[in-house]
């Protein structure tokens, strides 16, 4: 968690949509909802409260929204 001290969920979606799965063709088979879905589960499983909609699909309205580890 420290690690992500300094991002956003903009960086974390993006750095998922880059470099999850590792191999690039894989990459093409996931949806950016799949990505928003797996990002949400990463933070309810990281303790992170429930918001009231979906998380976006994209980094520009993610990447305003910090990575509060303090909790």
């Amino acid at each position: 968690m420290s690690n992500w001290r300094p991002w956003t969920l903009g960086d974390l979606f993006e750095f998922l949509t880059t470099d999850m799965p590792p191999k690039p063709k894989e990459r093409l088979e996931v949806s950016a909802q799949n990505y928003a879905d797996i990002l949400a589960f990463m933070l309810d499983k990281n303790g992170f409260p429930a918001g009231n909609v979906e998380l976006p699909t994209d980094f520009e309205p993610l990447s305003l929204i910090e990575m509060n580890v303090d909790r």
